[in-house]
């Protein structure tokens, strides 16, 4: 949470040395993907991120609720990054997005990083293909992550 704080700090302050401006803050966009077992339970900083929302500090808000669907299928983060696939690839590649994985780190750090890995792997290989390779597109996705890490791009904050 601690992060969009900031961002919202950089937004007023951007706001404020372009006041009388129409554009957009030039913070980038955020996407968040929050998930647990149960909305009911588990949802913490619920208002707040529903508030961070509202003010425009998050552009979008994902939530999935393992344990909540009553046909008992289970819906986690990765599930919803697939499906949000494009304009996350976009803005972790193209737009040099920053990513924060918070949680478990037995297996939802875990899955989330093989996740994005594995999202925007046909994309890194499709921008830096040879006419002949032999690495495994996964590990391309894993590679950039790598990256991502030694330039302070993908942040873990996982305990288990």
């Amino acid at each position: 949470m601690g992060f969009l704080a900031h961002r919202k700090a950089l937004m007023a302050s951007s706001a404020s040395a372009d006041v009388g401006s129409n554009e957009k803050s030039s913070v980038g966009s955020v996407e968040v993907f929050f998930g647990c077992r149960y909305a009911k339970h588990d949802y913490l900083y619920q208002e707040e991120l529903q508030t961070f929302q509202n003010d425009d500090v998050i552009d979008h808000l994902h939530t999935a609720f393992s344990r909540d669907d009553p046909t008992g299928k289970k819906i986690y983060v990765q599930n919803l990054m697939t499906d949000e696939s494009e304009r996350l690839v976009d803005t972790i590649i193209h737009g040099k997005g920053i990513v924060y994985v918070c949680g478990d780190g037995n297996h939802m750090g875990r899955d989330v990083q093989a996740t994005i890995a594995k999202l925007i792997s046909p994309h890194l290989q499709t921008a830096t293909s040879t006419t002949t390779t032999t690495t495994n597109e996964i590990d391309i996705g894993k590679s950039y992550l790598e990256e991502m890490k030694s330039e302070g791009r993908f942040l873990m904050d996982i305990w288990s």
